[in-house]
């Protein structure tokens, strides 16, 4: 109580300039810090945006691999079945595309700091289409069937190990995206309580000051119109 007597004290013997600065940046100090705040949050925020679309990137480039080398498969094995050209339009599309998904891995790893499994995967990579091309030549010449079953064994060897490597290297990177969406949501949430808060703050801060202000005016103003009944 004696504290608060002090405080008022203190207030009301301020002259009205100070107690005008003081107005002013009380609600202003607040503003700042508030903004300043927020400001943060929004870096951190953008920060795990930038995490989960780099790792986004690394696991959509991973699956754009594989699904070339699938439809590459499985247009060799449908030509090796036929003997029909028309099958191949599939595996000289995926070859036209594989490439470019290729180099789009490589840098997506680079970024992610996965450069070791993304190279396993991309000689695996060129082994699988080593392997399609050898069986292609083998149609074309008119091997028979039978006799390209130990080929074909083969290359879904390597293509069972190319859907592992695809589905570890994707794995990391989908979990680092559903971490980075929590984190991003639970920035927002904060974020849009500080805005709230800094708007409360800010409020209540101007009213305190409007009041405080207005006291000290209207003290000084009865104080004046004491002195002059006396004189």
């Amino acid at each position: 109580m004696h504290e608060a007597r002090g405080l008022r004290r203190w207030w009301l013997d301020r002259s009205l300039r100070a107690k005008g600065l003081i107005v002013v940046a009380v609600p202003l100090i607040a503003l700042m810090a508030i903004t300043s705040a927020n400001l943060q949050l929004q870096h951190d925020q953008n920060n795990e945006r930038n995490v989960s679309i780099a790792a986004r990137n690394l696991a959509t480039a991973a699956s754009q691999v594989l699904a070339d080398a699938v439809n590459a498969e499985t247009s060799i094995r449908g030509y090796a079945a036929t003997r029909d050209p028309l099958f191949l339009a599939p595996y000289n599309l995926a070859l036209t595309r594989i490439g470019a998904e290729r180099n789009s891995l490589r840098g997506a790893a680079v970024i992610e700091g996965v450069v070791r499994p993304q190279q396993a995967l991309d000689a695996t990579t060129g082994q699988v289409l080593f392997q399609l091309a050898q069986l292609r030549s083998a149609v074309g010449r008119g091997t028979p069937v039978g006799n390209l079953r130990p080929a074909l064994e083969d290359q879904k060897t390597t293509m069972d190990l190319l859907r592992g490597q695809a589905a570890n290297l994707a794995d990391g990177p989908n979990d680092l995206v559903a971490i980075a969406r929590n984190k991003i949501t639970a920035l927002q949430t904060r974020i849009d309580l500080l805005d709230v808060a800094g708007l409360a703050l800010g409020l209540l801060a101007g009213l305190a000051g409007i009041a405080l202000f207005t006291s000290g005016v209207a003290r000084r103003v009865a104080l004046n119109a004491e002195n002059a009944r006396r004189l």
